[in-house]
């Protein structure tokens, strides 16, 4: 992500899981597009994992604030359509 010395930015990680492997497709690309959305150059690692349960996601970005509010927004939404 391109650093402008006017803004701080930070490391975060957001972590979630959903049951289906369809609706965590959904709330990935819901993810990265609010995230590029938001910035000229994101800097954002999402990784899927496979669990006995169902599948869990760990977005890493990098931003001026946490997102996790708004990341959970988004996930609930996806979660919910079923």
């Amino acid at each position: 992500m391109a650093q402008y010395k006017h803004v701080k930015t930070n490391r975060y990680r957001y972590q979630t899981g959903a049951k289906d492997f369809e609706a965590m497709t959904k709330i990935k690309l819901g993810i990265q597009g609010y995230i590029i959305g938001l910035y000229p150059q994101p800097d954002v690692d999402i990784t899927l994992t496979k669990l006995s349960t169902g599948w869990r996601l760990v977005a890493e970005y990098e931003a001026d604030r946490d997102l996790t509010e708004n990341l959970e927004r988004i996930a609930s939404t996806y979660k919910k359509e079923k």
